[in-house]
């Protein structure tokens, strides 16, 4: 599943508007993380910011398809801990969040809880 904040498209009039649109976003994010952190079931959420049409940003909660075998998202084609936009850095609030940038189709903005780290091997 994900959602739109601005499937019109309306952040893409001004930087003001954009900005507004991308707080909404941003608390959704926090939201959908805070109704999950306990859920047992596996699940992914992130967040897409694009960089030039706000009518794709959009938070999304993926879990397993029983239809398809894609899950989890590898997010192969971010590049994590890159260094954040100005213009975003006010919504970086979480230092549990990890911030990525993919070229893919165009630029694209990820955020994510950070992954838990890898044990040393002995």
């Amino acid at each position: 599943m994900h959602w739109h904040v601005d499937s019109r498209g309306m952040g893409n009039l001004s930087w003001r508007s954009r900005r507004a649109h991308l707080s909404a976003v941003f608390t959704m994010y926090e939201r959908l993380l805070a109704q999950t952190r306990e859920w047992e079931e596996p699940h992914q959420c992130w967040l897409l910011i694009d960089a030039t049409d706000s009518s794709y940003d959009a938070v999304f909660l993926h879990t397993p398809n029983p239809n398809r075998d894609n899950f989890p998202l590898d997010f192969s084609w971010v590049t994590w801990d890159v260094e954040v936009p100005e213009r975003l850095r006010e919504f970086m609030t979480d230092p549990a969040w990890q911030f990525g940038r993919s070229e893919f189709q165009g630029t694209s903005f990820y955020v994510r809880d950070r992954p838990a780290a890898e044990p040393e091997a002995l």
